[in-house]
């Protein structure tokens, strides 16, 4: 793929591998080598309207000193195709063998990376409204635009129908949050850690402020998926049991498939 002139300019004497280092991510993910240079990822995203590549751009440059965040090195798009150039964070991410190797510390990381950034100061931020009733309006509709489908459901093992997810999901919608800085994809392959501790945070792009169950609905699932549900309760209480919510949890885990 041919790249934009200012981001080829960036990448001069660069080399890359060519290994796509994608997740879950849409985005296409190379990271790229430079002798006595910083080492940099380059993220090409194609029409994710959800979540689109500027969108985590704008994220980092505002959280940038506030969170152990990338530094964003530059930006363009051309047509629907974006790129995003920003700076490799020190370590490796937390599902990898040296996150697995002490699960307790891992756990107590997790913890201790999501209280920072629930901690952020929300007023005049920038970010778009996460809260339980923003997120309903956002299920339907993609329900109604056919994003999310049946299909979609049973990818994830959910055997619920669409209107049985959308009618469970606003049965238990809080009544009332404590609203705060949400990543919205708070899982292991975000969080990094280097040399047993907290290095930084990655993929900014569903960023939002919401309840902070929003947060504890991806690492639950995260954490039980990685290292198994008796490390769930731990992370908890590394948290702070005080903040949990079963009743909020469940309108979380009712709608997360959707979301």
């Amino acid at each position: 793929m041919k790249f934009p002139e200012f981001i080829e300019e960036l990448l001069d004497g660069y080399t890359t591998s060519g290994e796509n280092y994608r997740t879950s991510s849409e985005s296409e993910i190379y990271l790229y080598e430079k002798q006595d240079s910083a080492d940099l990822f380059l993220k090409i995203g194609s029409g994710n309207v959800d979540a689109p590549l500027v969108n985590e751009k704008n994220a980092m440059d505002w959280l940038n000193g506030k969170l152990p965040v990338p530094r964003v090195v530059g930006y363009d798009k051309v047509g629907e195709t974006e790129f995003l150039v920003t700076q490799r964070i020190e370590g490796v991410s937390s599902h990898s063998d040296e996150g697995r190797a002490d699960k307790a510390l891992t756990v107590g990381i997790l913890a201790e990376g999501l209280r920072a950034i629930h901690r952020v100061e929300i007023e005049k931020c920038p970010f778009p409204d996460c809260s339980a009733d923003a997120l309903i309006s956002n299920v339907e509709h993609n329900i109604a635009k056919g994003i999310v489908t049946a299909e979609v459901l049973a990818e994830y093992n959910d055997s619920r129908t669409l209107d049985e997810a959308l009618a469970e999901a606003r049965s238990t919608k809080p009544e009332f949050e404590d609203l705060v800085l949400t990543h919205g994809d708070y899982c292991l392959p975000n969080i990094m850690i280097d040399n047993g501790a907290l290095s930084g945070f990655i993929d900014w792009g569903s960023v939002g402020i919401g309840g902070r169950h929003r947060d504890f609905a991806a690492v639950e699932y995260s954490v039980r998926r990685n290292f198994g549900a008796e490390w769930v309760e731990p992370f908890f209480d590394a948290y702070g049991q005080k903040y949990f919510d079963e009743d909020i949890m469940a309108f979380y885990r009712a709608i997360y498939d959707l979301i």
